[in-house]
C-alpha cells in the first residue's frame, strides 16, 4: 500500500489526533501534520509550518514550497477515496498565489474531492495563515494507479 495512503488509514483509525505526515520527507521538512481526514465528505486538512530552509532572501516562503503543501492536501483527498493499494500521480496541476506567505506562521492546507472517476480524480486546495486569510488556491487532476502486479 501506498505509505502516504496507510498513514491516512492508521490517522483516521487513532481517531484523527494530529499526525506527524512521516511518510514523506518533504512533507516532514515542511513540518506537516495531518488535522483533518473525512472519506465521507473527501475532505483533508493539513498543517504546515515551514523553517528558513524554504524562505526565499526577502523573508518569504518560496513558491515550490507552497505548490507542495497544496499538491501533499490533493494527493492526499485521492488516496482518502481510493481502495486499499491504490495510488495516485498528479498528471495536471494550477496553481494561483493570492498573497505572498510569511515566515515563521503556521499554515493550513486543505483539499477537497471535486470527482473521482475510474481512471482519474480531480482535486482542489486552499491554502490559509493563521489567521485564516486564503494565501493559494490550486486544482489539480491525478490519475488512479491499481495496485503493483
Amino acid at each position: 500500500m501506498n505509505p502516504d495512503q496507510q498513514l491516512l488509514r492508521a490517522f483516521i483509525a487513532e481517531g484523527e489526533v494530529p499526525l506527524a505526515f512521516s511518510s514523506s520527507a518533504m512533507a516532514q521538512a515542511l513540518e506537516g501534520h495531518l488535522v483533518n481526514a473525512n472519506p465521507e465528505k473527501g475532505v483533508v486538512a493539513l498543517c504546515f509550518k515551514p523553517p528558513a530552509l524554504f524562505l526565499q532572501g526577502n523573508g518569504v516562503v518560496q513558491g515550490g514550497a507552497v505548490a507542495s503543501m497544496l499538491d501533499f492536501a490533493m494527493a492526499l483527498t485521492a488516496l482518502l477515496v481510493m481502495p486499499d493499494g491504490y495510488s495516485a500521480a498528479t498528471t495536471n496541476f494550477n496553481l494561483v498565489f493570492l498573497r505572498s506567505v510569511k515566515a515563521g506562521q503556521s499554515l493550513l492546507a486543505e483539499g477537497y474531492l471535486e470527482r473521482r472517476g475510474r481512471s482519474l480524480v480531480f482535486s482542489r486546495a486552499e491554502l490559509k495563515d493563521e489567521h485564516g486569510v486564503l494565501l493559494a488556491t490550486a486544482t489539480s487532476t491525478l490519475a488512479v494507479l491499481p495496485p503493483p502486479a
